[in-house]
C-alpha cells in the first residue's frame, strides 16, 4: 500500500525540505571555514619557512660583510708592502672559498679597469672583466650589494652567482670584491633544510626574480624567472612580504607562496607548497560532509515515511477490524433473518439493479438469501444469483412481466409482478416477487425484495400479473 498524501505529511515533508537546505548550508558553511583554515595553517608554515630562510641568509650577508673586510685588509696590506700579512690573509680567504661555506666557490678582486688582479682559485691569470654587470653597476656608481644573474666564471670556470661591494678609497671608486656563490651548493644547502618539510624554498633577484637557489630541482630551474608578480603598495612597502595562491610557469602546478623582500640585500625569499595539500584534504573532507548530509538527509525521509506508512497501517488495520466486525454482524443478522424466515412462505433477498445511462435495466443480481429459499423456489440460492437466472426458468410472459418489474422498480422504487417458475423436477409453481431500492451505490440500485409461492392449484392461470408500482 502506497503512503497517500496528507495534511501531515505533507508538513513533515516541508519540514524536511527545510532542514535538508538547512544542513546543507550548515555542511557547505563547514567545509568553507575548515579550507579557510587550511589555508591559514600553509600560510602560518610558509610564513615560517621564509623566516627561517631569512635568518640563514642574513648569517650569510654578515659572513659576506666580514670577508669583505678581510679582502680590503689584504689589499691595503698588499699596497703598504706586507707580503707575509697580505699571504697570511689570502691563504685564509683561500681556505675558506675551499670548505664552500654558504656555497663560495670564489673569493677575487677587480681593479678599476676592470681586470682581475687577485683571486682564491689556483693557477689564475688576469681577465678582463670590464663587460661583466657586477663590476659596471658598481663603476657606474652602485654602493650596495650587488647580485648577479648566474653567469659562467671566467676564473672559476664554473656557474656562478656573484655577489659583490664596491672597494672605495677617498670615498672613489677603485675596484670591486667580488664573492662567487655556486647555486647548485647554495641549493643543497637549502634542500638539506627542507628536505623532510614538503615545502620549497627559493631565493630569487629582486631585480628580474631571476631564480638564483631553490631546494628542489635547482639544476632544471636555476637561472629562469618564474611568474612571481607582485604589486608593490603601501602594505608591502610596510611589511615587505606577501601570501598569495598563483600557478607556476615553470611546472604549471597550482601552488600557495610566501615571500619576503630583504632590506640588506637585493633578494626574495620565497616558500611554496602545492595547493593539493589544502584542496586534497578539503575535498575529502567535503565528500565525507556532503555524504553525511545526504545520508542523514535520506534517513530522515526515510523516518518520515515509515511513521506514516505505520499510522496508515495502523488506521487500515482499524478499518479492516470495523470491516469484520461489520460483516460478522452482518452475518449473524442474516443467520437471525434466516431463523426467522425459515418456515415462511417467503424467502427474502438483497440484490442490485445496473444499467446504463439512458437505456432500461435489464438485470437483478442477487447477493444474499435467506435459508428457505430452496424449500420456497425449489432452487438453491447459487441458482437463482444470476441476473438472467430466472427469466431462463419461466415463460415468455414471465420475462415480459420480470423486464416491467424492473422498469419501475428502478423509476418508483418498488415494485411487484407474478409469473411462472419451473423447479428442478420440472413441475411449475406461481411466484410473487416484490421490491424496494434501498439506497444506491455508484452506478447501482441497492435492492431488498421477496419471493413468495402463491401457487393456488396446478390448474391456475399461467399467465403473469400486471406489473403495478
Amino acid at each position: 500500500m502506497g503512503i497517500r498524501p496528507t495534511r501531515g505529511l505533507l508538513l513533515a515533508l516541508l519540514l524536511w525540505a527545510a532542514g535538508t537546505v538547512g544542513v546543507v548550508a550548515l555542511g557547505e558553511r563547514a567545509v568553507a571555514r575548515d579550507e579557510v583554515a587550511r589555508v591559514a595553517d600553509v600560510q602560518r608554515e610558509l610564513q615560517w619557512a621564509v623566516e627561517g630562510l631569512r635568518h640563514s641568509v642574513r648569517r650569510a650577508l654578515e659572513t659576506l660583510e666580514d670577508l669583505h673586510a678581510l679582502a680590503q685588509l689584504r689589499r691595503r696590506m698588499e699596497h703598504a708592502g706586507d707580503a707575509a700579512a697580505t699571504a697570511a690573509i689570502g691563504d685564509r680567504l683561500a681556505a675558506i672559498a675551499r670548505q664552500e661555506r654558504f656555497g663560495i666557490r670564489q673569493i677575487a678582486e677587480i681593479d678599476a679597469d676592470g681586470m682581475l688582479r687577485w683571486t682564491t682559485t689556483p693557477g689564475w691569470e688576469p681577465v678582463d672583466l670590464s663587460d661583466r654587470e657586477h663590476f659596471q653597476v658598481h663603476r657606474d656608481g652602485r654602493r650596495a650589494l650587488f647580485v648577479s644573474r648566474p653567469v659562467m666564471g671566467r676564473a672559476s670556470g664554473s656557474w656562478t652567482v656573484q655577489f659583490t661591494r664596491p672597494i672605495l678609497e677617498d670615498g672613489h671608486f677603485a675596484g670591486v670584491i667580488v664573492f662567487s656563490i655556486d647555486p647548485r651548493l647554495l641549493s643543497r644547502a637549502l634542500e638539506r633544510i627542507h628536505q623532510h618539510s614538503g615545502i620549497i624554498v627559493g631565493i630569487l633577484r629582486t631585480a628580474d626574480r631571476t631564480l638564483i637557489a631553490r631546494s628542489e630541482n635547482a639544476a632544471q630551474y636555476v637561472g629562469l624567472q618564474p611568474v612571481f608578480h607582485f604589486q608593490m603598495t603601501e602594505e608591502l612597502r610596510r611589511d615587505r612580504g606577501g601570501f598569495l595562491r598563483t600557478r607556476s610557469n615553470l611546472d604549471d602546478t597550482s601552488s600557495f607562496y610566501s615571500f619576503r623582500i630583504l632590506d640588506e640585500a637585493p633578494l626574495v625569499l620565497a616558500a611554496r607548497t602545492p595547493a593539493a595539500v589544502v584542496e586534497e584534504p578539503a575535498a575529502v573532507f567535503r565528500h565525507w560532509v556532503r555524504l553525511g548530509v545526504g545520508t542523514g538527509s535520506l534517513l530522515a525521509l526515510a523516518a518520515i515515511a515509515i511513521l506514516f506508512q505505520r499510522r496508515q497501517t495502523a488506521a487500515t488495520r482499524r478499518l479492516l477490524e470495523d470491516i469484520r466486525h461489520d460483516s460478522a454482524t452482518a452475518r449473524a443478522a442474516w443467520q437471525r433473518l434466516d431463523q426467522l424466515t425459515s418456515a415462511a412462505p417467503a424467502a427474502l433477498y438483497a440484490a442490485e439493479i445496473t444499467a446504463q445511462e439512458g437505456a432500461p435495466p435489464t438485470g437483478l443480481s442477487r447477493n444474499h438469501f435467506t435459508g428457505n429459499v430452496e424449500r420456497v423456489t425449489g432452487w438453491p440460492p447459487e441458482a437463482l444469483a444470476p441476473a438472467a437466472s430466472i427469466a431462463e426458468r419461466t415463460d415468455n410472459a414471465g420475462r415480459l412481466g420480470r423486464l416491467e418489474f424492473l422498469r419501475r422498480l428502478a423509476e418508483h422504487g418498488e415494485a411487484s409482478t407474478e409469473y411462472r417458475l419451473r423447479r428442478p423436477d420440472g413441475s411449475w409453481i406461481r411466484v410473487r416477487e416484490d421490491g424496494r431500492v434501498i439506497g444506491r451505490q455508484g452506478g447501482a440500485l441497492q435492492i431488498c425484495g421477496s419471493l413468495s409461492d402463491v401457487t393456488r392449484s396446478e390448474t391456475a392461470d399461467h399467465a403473469p400479473l400486471p406489473a403495478t408500482p
